[in-house]
């Protein structure tokens, strides 16, 4: 059984490409992130649900067939991250069901810079809607708190 971890710098690779997964690997590692890499659907199931990785990066080729298999882990895991899709244009139906789904598309043969742009993007992307999802929830519990320090205030003060 594997541990739960709640790390916001953990890196999910759902690839069999062995020849681009050093170069994305490489990129992640340069922005702090731990990528693992996974090469079945049964692993990416049990690693999504265990470590809610903020990134998740996938070979279009193993993807379910239609986008509502997927989109299902990330809702029972009650986190969506950041989608990448690497495409080796053999798949146009799949990726078009994809499309709209993912937050970008590494098209192969990968380009160093164009990985490290597209990632970079992604990452930050992700890391601002966590800092946003952060502070609505400290909004929150200050409006619930506010009521009971005004009461406090007025209780102490008469």
């Amino acid at each position: 059984m594997l541990q739960k971890i709640k790390d916001r710098r953990k890196a999910l690779i759902f690839s069999k490409m062995r020849e681009f997964e050093d170069d994305i690997c490489l990129v992640l590692s340069s922005h702090g992130y731990s990528p693992e890499i996974v090469t079945n659907i049964d692993d990416v199931t049990e690693k999504i649900l265990d470590y809610k990785p903020p990134l998740f990066i996938a070979e279009i080729a193993l993807l379910p067939e239609f986008p509502a298999q997927i989109l299902a882990i990330f809702q029972k895991a009650r986190k969506t991250p950041t989608f990448l899709i690497i495409d080796d244009s053999k798949n146009k139906e799949k990726l078009n069901r994809y499309v709209e789904y993912s937050d970008d598309i590494l098209r192969v043969p990968l380009i160093d810079d164009n990985i490290y742009y597209k990632i970079r993007k992604a990452v930050n992307h992700n890391e601002l809607i966590q800092d946003n999802q952060y502070y609505q929830g400290m909004f929150f519990m200050l409006k619930l708190i506010s009521p009971l320090l005004l009461l406090l205030v007025f209780i102490l003060t008469v």
